[in-house]
């Protein structure tokens, strides 16, 4: 084994380091779109109805990022919304006790 042959495995090793960083640098990884992913979903989750999943990506979003007041306006639509769900099923039931 040369001298050559070193040179030549070290300048492979570092193209192969370099290709693997560049893939790296493709993925979003920063906490900042990390939260945006839960903030969407959060969204998503409130259009659908599911309020809780909502207020869980919501908080988490607020316990990483305390400046978005997005996530602190829709985290309170979502309780407000489960509230509401509570409370329509508490008049429902009231209403087919009396017939």
């Amino acid at each position: 084994m040369g001298i050559e042959y070193l040179f030549v495995y070290a300048i492979r090793n570092q193209a192969r380091k370099r290709k693997t960083m560049a893939k790296l640098d493709e993925v979003p990884h920063n906490i900042n779109s990390i939260m945006d992913v839960f903030f969407r979903r959060g969204c998503c989750y409130y259009k659908i109805g599911a309020y809780e999943k909502a207020y869980i990506d919501f908080s988490i979003v607020i316990e990483n990022s305390p400046k978005c007041a997005a996530a602190y306006s829709n985290r309170a639509a979502c309780s407000l919304a489960e509230h509401r769900k509570e409370m329509d099923a508490k008049k429902f039931s009231k209403n087919t006790q009396k017939v």
